[in-house]
Protein backbone atom coordinates (compact mmCIF):
# COMPACT_ATOMS: atom_id res chain seq x y z
CA UNK A 1 0.00 0.00 0.00
CA UNK A 2 1.33 3.21 -1.00
CA UNK A 3 1.60 6.23 1.74
CA UNK A 4 0.14 9.37 0.34
CA UNK A 5 2.37 12.59 0.52
CA UNK A 6 0.04 15.56 2.22
CA UNK A 7 1.90 18.00 -0.31
CA UNK A 8 -0.57 18.73 -3.13
CA UNK A 9 0.97 20.42 -6.26
CA UNK A 10 -2.54 21.57 -8.14
CA UNK A 11 -3.02 23.34 -4.81
CA UNK A 12 0.15 24.82 -4.78
CA UNK A 13 0.10 25.96 -8.01
CA UNK A 14 -3.19 27.74 -7.63
CA UNK A 15 -1.72 29.99 -4.72
CA UNK A 16 1.36 30.59 -7.07
CA UNK A 17 -0.83 31.86 -9.70
CA UNK A 18 -3.02 33.88 -6.58
CA UNK A 19 0.50 35.31 -5.56
CA UNK A 20 1.62 36.03 -9.07
CA UNK A 21 -1.99 37.94 -10.05
CA UNK A 22 -0.96 40.14 -7.12
CA UNK A 23 1.98 40.70 -7.98
CA UNK A 24 1.37 41.89 -11.14
CA UNK A 25 -1.52 44.00 -9.73
CA UNK A 26 1.33 45.84 -7.55
CA UNK A 27 3.56 46.36 -10.46
CA UNK A 28 0.98 47.85 -12.48
CA UNK A 29 0.76 50.96 -10.29
CA UNK A 30 4.58 51.98 -11.11
CA UNK A 31 3.95 52.42 -14.44
CA UNK A 32 2.04 55.15 -16.21
CA UNK A 33 -0.36 53.29 -18.27
CA UNK A 34 -3.85 54.65 -19.91
CA UNK A 35 -7.25 53.91 -18.02
CA UNK A 36 -8.52 51.14 -20.36
CA UNK A 37 -5.38 49.30 -19.87
CA UNK A 38 -5.88 49.64 -15.93
CA UNK A 39 -9.57 48.85 -16.66
CA UNK A 40 -8.46 45.41 -17.94
CA UNK A 41 -5.78 44.59 -15.70
CA UNK A 42 -8.30 44.86 -12.74
CA UNK A 43 -10.70 42.60 -14.62
CA UNK A 44 -7.88 40.29 -15.75
CA UNK A 45 -5.53 40.61 -12.13
CA UNK A 46 -8.62 40.42 -9.80
CA UNK A 47 -6.27 41.05 -6.72
CA UNK A 48 -9.10 41.03 -3.79
CA UNK A 49 -10.03 37.37 -5.30
CA UNK A 50 -6.47 36.54 -5.64
CA UNK A 51 -5.76 37.35 -1.86
CA UNK A 52 -8.98 35.55 -0.77
CA UNK A 53 -8.31 32.72 -2.85
CA UNK A 54 -4.54 32.21 -1.48
CA UNK A 55 -5.27 32.87 2.49
CA UNK A 56 -8.34 29.75 1.95
CA UNK A 57 -5.59 27.45 0.02
CA UNK A 58 -2.97 28.69 2.42
CA UNK A 59 -5.41 27.76 5.16
CA UNK A 60 -6.90 24.50 3.87
CA UNK A 61 -2.96 23.26 3.16
CA UNK A 62 -1.61 23.94 6.47
CA UNK A 63 -4.95 22.50 8.32
CA UNK A 64 -4.08 19.22 6.41
CA UNK A 65 -0.72 19.08 6.80
CA UNK A 66 -1.71 19.68 10.67
CA UNK A 67 -4.25 16.75 10.40
CA UNK A 68 -1.62 14.06 8.71
CA UNK A 69 0.83 14.74 11.38
CA UNK A 70 -1.28 13.16 14.22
Amino acid sequence: MEVRHPHVPELQSIRGLAALAVLLHHCSFLFVTSSTFHFFAEALFNAHAAVVIFFVLSGYVLVRSLHTKR
